[in-house]
């Protein structure tokens, strides 16, 4: 029982946090059509027999859309699985808010699991739950933004940072540090840059703190490789998602002033397009956090041991270390390093900086119920100033972001009707011709085919299938033929005739949609239109082949006896 306890503790937290923002259902918030379009898009697609699913073919008016060779994949198996364990009932605004109640509570239980490796179970447990219920996390990430894939990587920075301070000689730790860092990519690949930094301070931390400099150097060894041996298991999805830039519209984000790093930095007087507000609020929750934390580290010297100190100094310097990298002044490292300003918002952050203000004060809240255990009341007396200016700042943000104004359904209309997807998501034809919203306020989808060609007889006799599609055609003379259906790089046409003789035909995409477009000749036959496996996803795989054979490899390990250490 008494192991289950912080368990069902933590559950009943999450629910009750869960049941606060999402007391109306999924919220409606900025990127709420996208959500819902895109879980519902996923799930098509692997009920057609996709297992991983990158092009999906039922969105932007059926035209498809190459948004799953970018966007990763991990919260929509989330919400395949919740789809599964309850048997199809839910709708998919259900399966995404099941989806976010799983993702909370994960986060809590792997803070706590982080936490009782160096705190007590009552520190522990305390910092979990307010894990959870953090303002930028519960109201800004999820009820505000809607952003699933951030939100979901909460629950792998502590497991991550829990890995990392053990043992790298111990195979279970080298293989947990390498699937977590895979998971944290696969989950949101910003977030995942953000934090790989200070993932990376902390494993030099403890260099500085062991005892010798020769056992350090070889454990930062097994930390660079484990780091590694992830980054090669995400290759199925990283190499695809890096290499296939030009060919959709990322010029739509990249060239968009109002999305440049610059203008999203927090301070006072911030320069936020729209939203100085949104982002004062943001800068609010940082600064408390950082005084809070300063408050607490100091409040705690009187009763920690040099060891103590070290460790919670470590962490105070990073918490200091990421709200600096939030505000204008560390604008020159975000120039002086490009790859940085692909995350767009520099708030992003916070996820980095709610986990390091819990780290810090849980530990030593911890330190002080160890050192006086028989003046409980007193302890919590003393941390009353870090309740109340925790508890005052979610109070306000939840008011303010439920005070904010919010579409309703009828905003979303025309794009649950046309299911588009954000457009530099597309593919980048110059034959698309038609603007974004002109393709987005059609009455109705274009017909499935169109040719100039008089007298053409084109049927589908089956289902689209993942990643192909036949027609039975019938064409009175040669003619180009255009389908509903974006031109990608790897679209490959096939003419299968009656005596199964195969032609492959040149593809090429066309006016006024960039859409596919075939010269067929005439005759009768069958044409298949197939989205070949293209080199990225093959090089990817290959790469995640390699991680997988690392990790068999690490299996392989001989057991030995080694301690974890913080």
């Amino acid at each position: 029982m008494k192991t289950l306890f912080p368990f069902a503790l933590l559950s009943v937290v999450a629910l009750a946090g869960f049941m606060l923002a999402f007391s109306g259902g999924f919220p409606i918030g900025d990127d709420y059509k996208n959500q819902i379009i895109s879980f519902d898009a996923f799930l098509t697609e692997v009920y057609s027999g996709t297992p991983y699913p990158r092009w999906l073919h039922h969105i932007n008016w059926d035209f498809g859309g190459a948004n799953l060779f970018f966007y990763p994949p991990f919260i929509y198996y989330v919400g395949l699985l919740i789809d599964l364990v309850t048997f199809h009932v839910l709708d998919t605004a259900q399966i995404v808010s099941g989806t976010c109640f799983v993702l909370l509570l994960a986060s809590g239980v792997s803070c706590y699991v982080w936490l009782s490796s160096f705190c007590g179970r009552t520190a522990a447990l305390a910092g979990a739950a307010f894990y959870m219920l953090l303002p930028y996390h519960l109201w800004v990430e999820i009820y505000e933004r809607n952003a699933v894939a951030e939100f979901s990587a909460y629950v792998w920075v502590p497991l991550l940072f829990w890995l990392a301070g053990k043992d790298l000689r111990h195979r279970g730790a080298f293989a947990g540090l390498s699937v977590c860092y895979f998971l944290l990519i696969v989950s949101h690949l910003p977030s995942a840059l953000l934090i790989s930094p200070f993932l990376g301070l902390y494993a030099l931390s403890k260099v500085w703190r062991a005892d010798e400099r020769k056992e350090g150097f070889l454990y930062l060894m097994r930390f660079g490789g484990a780091v590694v041996t992830g980054l090669l298991l995400a290759g199925l999805y990283l190499v695809p998602a890096l290499a296939l830039q030009d060919a959709v519209r990322f010029s739509v984000v990249w060239n968009n002033p109002n999305y440049h790093y610059a203008l999203w930095f927090l301070w006072p007087q911030n320069q936020c397009p729209g939203l100085g507000d949104y982002c004062g609020l943001l800068f609010l929750m940082a600064l408390g956090q950082l005084l809070v934390g300063g408050f607490v580290f100091l409040f705690s010297l009187g009763f920690l041991s040099k060891h103590s100190i070290q460790v919670s100094a470590v962490f105070l310097f990073m918490l200091f270390a990421c709200f600096f990298m939030m505000t204008p002044f560390s604008a020159f490292l975000w120039h002086i390093f490009p790859l940085l300003q692909t995350v767009q918002f520099p708030y992003r952050l916070l996820l980095v900086h709610d986990f390091l203000f819990i780290s810090l004060v849980s530990f030593c809240f911890s330190c002080l119920l160890d050192h006086s255990k028989n003046r409980m009341a007193l302890n919590f007396l003393s941390f009353s100033p870090v309740l109340l200016v925790c508890g005052g700042l979610a109070i306000f943000t939840a008011v303010f972001v439920q005070k904010s104004w919010h579409p309703d359904m009828a905003f979303f209309e025309d794009y649950f009707k046309s299911r588009v997807l954000p457009g530099e998501f597309m593919p980048d034809n110059k034959e698309m011709t038609v603007s974004l919203k002109d393709f987005v306020y059609r009455d109705e989808a274009p017909p499935l085919w169109w040719s100039d060609v008089q007298g053409v007889s084109i049927r589908q006799p089956v289902p689209i299938k993942p990643r192909k599609l036949e027609f039975d055609v019938s064409m009175p003379r040669d003619g180009d033929v255009s389908f509903r259906q974006f031109y990608f790089p790897g679209w490959e046409a096939t003419l299968v005739s009656k005596v199964r003789d195969r032609t492959a035909l040149p593809v090429h995409a066309a006016e006024p949609y960039g859409q596919l477009s075939v010269s067929l000749p005439k005759g009768e036959y069958v044409l298949v239109l197939r989205l070949t496996m293209l080199p990225a996803e093959k090089i990817g795989m290959a790469l995640s082949i390699a991680g997988l054979l690392i990790l068999l490899g690490v299996g392989l390990w001989p057991r030995q006896k080694v301690h974890a250490s913080q």
